[in-house]
């Protein structure tokens, strides 16, 4: 199972609907694929996996920012993008205080140990993954506050 947080309805729910479905289905692995905005809202969840025993996989995608709202706002202007702008959080350290496992992942060639890592670990582990902000496919999306139809064939 892979929950992408954001999907789901609200921010940073990715971790706590994660650990509902690693309750009722233990048997198999879950992946939750969140940003550190949403860490900042929820990213305590992680800790709640730790003392319950659930291996949750966590991987958080650390680009600085809240990712496409500052998209967004840049199309206004720079300093409108730079209010959403976040410090580089350390995600793996804020796993390891919360007892949970923690890796930093800051070149393409770390990330597939990582995985590794996380998939034999068999409990809760946080992997932290530095990257640029990068524009997601939401003109459809922002087309509806505009007032057009959400409709896809």
């Amino acid at each position: 199972m892979v929950f992408i947080d954001q999907v789901y309805g609200g921010d940073g729910l990715g971790n706590s609907c994660a650990i509902g479905a690693l309750l009722a289905r233990p048997d198999k692995p879950c992946v939750v694929v969140t940003g550190d905005g949403c860490m900042l809202m929820h990213g305590i969840e992680m800790q709640t996996a730790a003392r319950y025993g659930i291996p949750l996989i966590c991987i958080v995608m650390n680009n600085a920012a809240l990712g496409n709202p500052k998209l967004r706002a840049e199309r206004i202007s720079p300093a409108m993008g730079k209010l959403h702008e976040l410090p580089r959080h350390d995600w793996a350290g804020f796993a390891r205080a919360l007892g949970v496992e923690g890796v930093t992942v800051t070149e393409v060639s770390e990330l597939l140990p990582a995985l590794a890592l996380a998939f034999s670990a068999k409990k809760a582990i946080v992997i932290d993954v530095f990257c640029e902000n990068s524009p997601a496919p939401t003109d459809r999306f922002d087309a509806v506050g505009g007032g057009e139809s959400l409709h896809f064939e």
